[in-house]
């Protein structure tokens, strides 16, 4: 991107007015989702490695 269009890029979401935002309800099904892992929990995957 030039650095003119890059500066006008920065400058439009910089503005409070255009950041975007949201409001979600999640309905849970497993409430034990909310619990969160224990003390010793872990998982294997290789982003982690």
């Amino acid at each position: 991107m030039h650095s003119s269009r890059r500066q006008a890029w920065n400058a439009f979401w910089r503005d409070p007015a255009r950041t975007p935002s949201v409001l979600m309800a999640i309905r849970l099904a497993d409430p034990g989702w909310l619990e969160g892992p224990a003390v010793g929990d872990g998982w294997d995957s290789p982003a982690y490695e």
